[in-house]
Formats: C-alpha cells, sequence, structure tokens
C-alpha cells in the first residue's frame, strides 16, 4: 500500500538531486573564499590595532577614546579607498560623514584627531596607510588567526 505522495514522487531523481547537493557540500573551500572570510573577520580588528601601535604606541584596547577613535576614523578611510593625509584631515570637520560610517564621536576627540594627524608627516602618513592595507588584504593568513577566530 502506498501512500498519497509516492505517486508525485520520482525517487530517482530525488536520489540524484540529493547525491548532487552532498557533493557539492563536501567541495573544500577554494584559498580566495577562505581569505575573505579571514579578512572579514579578523582584519578589522588587526589594522586598529596596527593604527594604534604604530601612531600612540599603545594597544586598541588600551588606547584613550580619541586614539580608538582616531584608528577606526583611518580604518574607514583606508576601506573606502582615501589614503591621503588631507582626506584624513578633512574628516575632523566632517561630521555627517562620520555618522553615515557608524563612528561615535565628540568635538573635543576630533580636535585631538587632527593634531595626531597632522603631527604625522605625509610620506610616513601613506606608508602607514598602505601597510595597514596590504596587512588586511594580502598578509593576513589562517596561522594568523587566534584560536576563537578560527
Amino acid at each position: 500500500m502506498s501512500t498519497a505522495y509516492e505517486r508525485y514522487v520520482d525517487w530517482k531523481k530525488l536520489a540524484f538531486a540529493i547525491a548532487g547537493f552532498l557533493i557539492v557540500l563536501f567541495i573544500p573551500l577554494p584559498a580566495s573564499m577562505l581569505d575573505v572570510g579571514i579578512e572579514y573577520t579578523a582584519g578589522k580588528t588587526r589594522v586598529l590595532e596596527k593604527f594604534t601601535t604604530e601612531l600612540f604606541g599603545r594597544s586598541f584596547a588600551d588606547a584613550e577614546q580619541w586614539q580608538a577613535m582616531t584608528a577606526r576614523i583611518l580604518e574607514a578611510n583606508m576601506d573606502q579607498g582615501a589614503m591621503s593625509r588631507k582626506v584624513a584631515e578633512d574628516r575632523e570637520t566632517d561630521t555627517r560623514w562620520l555618522k553615515r560610517s557608524s563612528i561615535s564621536h565628540h568635538s573635543s576627540h576630533l580636535k585631538k584627531y587632527g593634531e595626531a594627524i597632522r603631527a604625522v608627516p605625509e610620506d610616513r602618513f601613506r606608508s602607514m596607510m598602505d601597510e595597514a592595507r596590504k596587512l588586511k588584504l594580502d598578509d593576513l593568513g589562517w596561522g594568523d588567526l587566534t584560536e576563537a577566530e578560527q
């Protein structure tokens, strides 16, 4: 005796579809997909750490609020491809951009941010931004992740 739905199911086609799904499921991830996952998972934190260490000589966790804000602004600039110091200096007065980028800010912090950016020579600033971008896009690998990030 068959149930009602068995007349509508072609078991050979269903088995073929399930086998195809399982084959696709067990194909290993390509290296490019793994790289994108690593960038997404750990890239931002590593870049923030690099900026605070290079500019202020302390880790991101130990940074003051304005220093952490500075690192966040520089990281957002880097993600948008705005690598020049001129653009970074303009962010001091561009509160609309800060709100759109979801970066909390205070006017006293923005003043300190501007002073810190102006204190960095243009060539050092550009090389710092290039190194941070290279770290996020090229240098960060599976072996660099912590146990929790993996």
